[in-house]
């Protein structure tokens, strides 16, 4: 317990040394310092490490080179499935969505609205298991549909599902973030994530909020000295959520950069009228990054009716009245902003084009037959 014996002494040392203060009021100075200074200054730190590696991202020659550019097409060898959650900065809504089309079209899952609402909207059948055996991102989401049996408000709605009650699927959950993480890491898109600087700040968090519950004794501060501890506790935290932010490489940066150049590019032939043309894949390929992209459901709905791409028209139409599409969240939350750690820069929703009977149309399901009831 001598060890716990520490703040007094030094209190006595520098009302000593100074001859102004007491030894009571010293050891009260000194327990703020240690508990709440302290904290302050890693917090402070952490800040001007975070902003100095986004004026380092700001400055990186991928950004700077489609800055103000316009891209019509994005490199062949990334998806808009795997652009998604790098982009948003989390798996949201839209990766889920993007997923559940892949695995629709490839005939691992059948996807159909339900009945009645009251039985979720959705009923998503898995017609091939492997799908749910793959691994990675499509492997880790097909397992988090079925947790509630395949029925579902929407493919897009499952993570506010998840968010809301992460103990319910936590395995599941964690699998997601985890694999996304991993797939960005492996591809050479983000930097280390200082999950070890941040580990080892969290755990000498818990020794000093230890210590200091410990040394209350030895003030006179009262409940001054505990909101003290508490309020340099969550210092301590939010240094720490600062030190795991995750990294973009210059390979990030500059895919980052270019999403950003073709989002403006859709942008301006949404708000044109032009649409989007050219060969059926490379259609698609643009419309499916569109909604990577963050760009309003409505608006990509109006252009692949335009081009004529059925079956994603079809995925992105409720099938019925007060039904939500695959793609919608209905009944968010305001805390919850899908795209709330968007990267980049020139972002901005087009407006909606002259309605058509896209907007209303309910037709059957491309190549598949109608929608049929769960």
């Amino acid at each position: 317990m001598e060890f716990f014996l520490v703040l007094p002494t030094l209190g006595a040392w520098i009302s000593e040394a100074t001859g102004i203060v007491s030894a009571e009021d010293a050891t009260n100075a000194v327990y703020m310092f240690v508990f709440l200074g302290i904290p302050a200054i890693i917090l402070l730190v952490s800040m001007a490490a975070a902003r100095g590696r986004r004026r380092r991202g700001e400055n990186r020659e991928g950004v700077a080179t489609f800055l103000d550019e316009e891209l019509d097409e994005m490199p062949a060898d990334v998806t808009p499935e795997e652009l998604c959650p790098f982009y948003a900065g989390d798996v949201n809504g839209r990766a889920v969505a993007l997923e559940v089309l892949a695995l629709w079209r490839d005939g691992a899952l059948d996807l159909a609205p339900t009945a009645s609402l009251d039985q979720g909207a959705w009923r998503i059948e898995l017609l091939d298991t492997s799908a749910m055996a793959s691994g990675g991102l499509r492997g880790a989401i097909a397992h988090l549909l079925f947790v509630d049996g395949g029925r579902v408000t929407s493919p897009a709605a499952i993570m506010l599902s998840a968010a809301r009650s992460p103990q319910r699927v936590e395995g599941e959950y964690s699998s997601v973030k985890r694999c996304a993480d991993q797939a960005a890491e492996e591809r050479g898109l983000s930097l280390s994530t200082g999950r070890g600087t941040s580990g080892l700040l969290a755990a000498v968090a818990v020794v000093v909020a230890i210590i200091g519950a410990m040394s209350l004794s030895q003030t006179t501060l009262g409940i001054g000295a505990i909101a003290a501890l508490i309020g340099g506790m969550f210092l301590v935290f939010l240094a720490q959520s600062n030190l795991a932010a995750e990294r973009t490489s210059d390979t990030g940066a500059d895919l980052i950069a270019r999403a950003d150049a073709h989002r403006r590019w859709i942008i301006r032939r949404a708000s044109s009228g032009q649409g989007i043309s050219g060969m059926r894949e490379r259609v698609d390929r643009t419309l499916r990054f569109a909604l990577a992209l963050g760009i309003d459901e409505k608006v990509v709905r109006a252009l692949a009716h335009d081009a004529g791409a059925e079956e994603l028209e079809w995925f992105l139409s409720p099938p019925r009245e007060g039904w939500p599409s695959p793609l919608e969240t209905p009944a968010a939350p305001a805390w919850y902003v899908p795209y709330a750690q968007l990267h980049g820069k020139g972002r901005g929703t087009p407006p909606v084009p002259p309605p058509s009977d896209a907007a209303t149309r309910r037709g059957a399901r491309p190549g598949k037959g109608g929608p049929r009831a769960g």
